[in-house]
């Protein structure tokens, strides 16, 4: 995506990556005469007299004003401030001298001015939280508290409070592994970090950062002001010299020194709404829910509106964990930016596919980084297989006053009926480079959330390999099997996902949708999958008698015999699939039995009472032949004759079905099937010649809309019959 930069008070916005700029009453010196590493008054809004300084604003709002640098609401969960940094990773001893006033404190007992020291790009720092009467001094590594979220020290100090409305100097000193406080004077804390067993070693270099923390659940925002801000490099301060480990580390490429390179939710729903606009032949944008919050739920519709959609495959690209997991969304937005381009392959698959893209169905995870929104629905899993917030009977949202992200997902499953939903996941792109090992096919959790054809997960990972994006296979790379039930006591020895009902199981369960999940470490491979699987449907739709990706078999019985989709459209086929799916407990399917060479007799019937003529007391799956062609006498229309003498000419001698017919669900009638269907039948060569094709005893002629269609199956190695009914 083209990166947008707007300057708004003094801010630049780049992909995400504020970088406030000010310019105000500059005083610095010469570092190598008074070892003076900055100095900023930062009174005023003019520009300084000694040129302009950088400020990196990680997280909240800053400006500048005749009072100084206003900072509001800093971000601050556990220990971990994002607020206002300057310096880098060459500042080791030092001492930090400032003025701040607290203008406003939020709600939260935490709420109020927080600073760091020592602060690297991959969140390493010592935190200072001045709260009422009380100064905590945390120590975060990799932006984890190493001391289980409680403060490595802990003082009460009067003078530590930081009253609203008054201004306070706080000197902040941290030489080696020694971090001393003062207020006003006022020695508050003294501190050596000197406990590596406990709190691993002290941190010994790293900018500065000044924050107003408030709380995600505090109720009113948090402002201080800043001035005189000053950093000297303490008197007897040695220069302490790169280590062997800290050259190698320069040399390596350190991308996370870039933070936050994801894109705000407000500039996404702007880009995606320019999009719309600029390419409205080729992408809509539809409203499906709103966000308890009252944020739109959107989804990108992608096709070529000038070819109508009744011969196009329907698939849902979705980032459902997109607000703890935002390279999701990102891996979804680039492969819309790629899908609307000019390419061939992309003119292809518009003209082909319905694509529905919903890159962020969790408005209020994706803006405060949550994987569930504020009742705490996860819309990922909706309780991890648990019926949480799914009626697992019912196939649908339990609470959905609390879930109105979920309905939103289940309304875009119900409107298209996809035949493929590819859900994005990946990390949370704190900072640049921050990376998830790239896999496709299941996820690490849920063995269920994956393909059913390996072949289109192999042209995905294969489209991505030649483009030089690796996929890991997951079980299959980990050399693994599958989690056996009864074998608790060595889990370990097996895969470490389990089946559980996720939400894109909601598309298998009632529409039959083929169901995959991607981990997204670079957004340009996930493109190239999303290619490969849309390329396998093309392709498919080209070459074979019936087009399009392998989702059409409502009813398998082992051997390949299968009850499938009927229709000369995708759209037709759509309706029937959805219909047979639906209706797959009333169905019976089975053959003559034992298979045997040189001849095929299939058997389908729907409906339990079909069921109870044709095993009459008995429960099945299999029949006795005589008693089988006895019993189906019982159903007018077909040449019974004709039947015997092809049944009793061969040395089958039962019928062996998929199981008993079962009534309706709730409770419905029973109706034929609306929308027709077609039995499918493996004729295990390459090239054989049909002599006899008959339904119900009556001879077929090869006719691919009414009859049957004979065909040589690359995929699976051997020549379909198809006889549509």
């Amino acid at each position: 995506m083209n990166t947008r930069m707007d300057r708004v008070c003094g801010v630049r916005v780049a992909g995400g990556v504020l970088a406030l700029l000010i310019a105000m009453n500059a005083t610095g010196r010469a570092a190598s005469r008074e070892k003076v590493l900055f100095e900023e008054s930062l009174i005023g809004e003019g520009h300084g007299k000694n040129g302009r300084v950088l400020w990196i604003l990680e997280g909240g709002e800053a400006r500048a004003t005749a009072a100084g640098l206003q900072v509001r609401d800093s971000i601050g969960e556990t220990f971990l401030l994002e607020g206002v940094a300057v310096g880098d990773e060459s500042w080791r001893d030092y001492k930090l001298a400032l003025e701040v006033k607290l203008e406003e404190r939020g709600t939260d007992w935490r709420d109020g001015v927080w600073l760091g020291v020592r602060c690297t790009p991959n969140q390493n720092m010592y935190v200072l939280g001045f709260y009422s009467g009380q100064l905590w001094l945390s120590k975060n590594v990799v932006g984890v508290s190493v001391s289980d979220n409680k403060p490595l020290m802990m003082t009460k100090e009067p003078v530590a409070a930081l009253p609203e409305g008054q201004w306070r100097r706080i000197e902040v000193t941290a030489i080696a592994s020694k971090l001393t406080v003062s207020v006003d004077g006022v020695k508050v804390l003294d501190f050596i970090d000197n406990a590596p067993e406990k709190h691993l070693a002290p941190l010994t270099r790293g900018c500065v950062m000044l924050g107003a923390r408030r709380s995600r659940l505090s109720d009113d925002p948090t402002v201080a002001v800043f001035r005189n801000v000053k950093v000297t490099v303490p008197e007897g301060s040695a220069l302490v010299p790169d280590s062997d480990m800290d050259q190698a580390v320069t040399k390596g490429i350190q991308p996370w020194r870039a933070r936050e390179i994801w894109p705000t939710m407000d500039d996404i729903y702007a880009t995606l709404r320019a999009w719309s606009e600029k390419h409205d032949d080729r992408m809509t944008l539809e409203t499906v829910g709103m966000s308890l919050e009252g944020d739109p739920i959107l989804a990108a519709i992608i096709t070529d509106r000038s070819v109508p959609d009744d011969d196009k495959h329907s698939i849902m690209i979705t980032a459902f964990d997109s607000g703890w997991e935002r390279s999701g969304t990102c891996g979804a937005l680039h492969t819309m930016e790629w899908l609307m381009g000019g390419s061939r392959l992309a003119r292809q698959a518009r003209r082909y596919h319905q694509v529905v893209f919903m890159p962020i169905p969790n408005p209020h995870g994706y803006r405060n980084h949550l994987a569930y929104n504020s009742k705490k629905v996860n819309p990922y899993h909706g309780g991890r297989g648990r019926s949480d917030h799914w009626d697992l009977q019912k196939i649908e949202v339990k609470n959905p006053e609390d879930a109105p992200h979920m309905v939103a997902i289940t309304k875009v499953f119900d409107k298209y009926q996809p035949e493929f939903i590819l859900d994005m996941h990946g990390v949370g792109l704190k900072y640049a480079g921050q990376l998830v090992q790239p896999s496709l096919g299941s996820a690490y959790s849920n063995t269920s959330n994956r393909p059913w054809d390996w072949r289109l997960l192999e042209t995905m990972i294969g489209y991505a390999n030649r483009s030089g994006h690796a996929f890991v296979r997951m079980e299959v790379d980990a050399q693994q099997s599958y989690f056996p039930t009864g074998l608790e006591a060595y889990s370990k020895r097996f895969w470490m996902g389990r089946p559980l009902f996720y939400t894109a199981q909601y598309g298998y369960a009632k529409y039959h949708t083929m169901p995959c999940t991607v981990e997204v470490g670079w957004p340009e491979g996930a493109v190239e999958a999303v290619k490969g699987l849309l390329d396998f449907g093309v392709r498919q739709f080209k070459e074979s008698p019936v087009p399009g990706l392998p989702v059409n078999r409502a009813v398998y019985q082992p051997g390949n015999l299968s009850v499938c989709a009927y229709g000369a459209t995708a759209k037709e086929r759509r309706r029937s699939r959805v219909e047979l799916w639906q209706r797959q407990e009333e169905i019976m399917l089975g053959s003559a039995y034992p298979y045997t060479d040189g001849r095929i007799m299939a058997v389908c019937g729907v409906g339990e009472n079909t069921s109870k003529k044709l095993f009459g007391d008995k429960k099945g799956p299999t029949i006795p032949i005589h008693d089988f062609l006895r019993n189906i006498r019982r159903f007018p229309g077909l040449e019974h004759d004709v039947i015997d003498q092809y049944a009793l000419s061969g040395p089958q001698y039962c019928v062996y079905m998929s199981g008993m017919a079962e009534p309706p669900r709730e409770g419905k009638a029973f109706a034929p099937p609306q929308q027709g269907l077609a039995i499918e039948i493996p004729v295990f060569y390459r090239a054989p010649k049909l002599l006899d094709v008959r339904l119900n005893g009556r001879l077929l002629t090869e006719d691919a809309a009414d009859r049957y269609q004979v065909w040589y199956s690359e995929w699976e190695g051997y020549t379909l019959l198809r006889v549509n009914v």
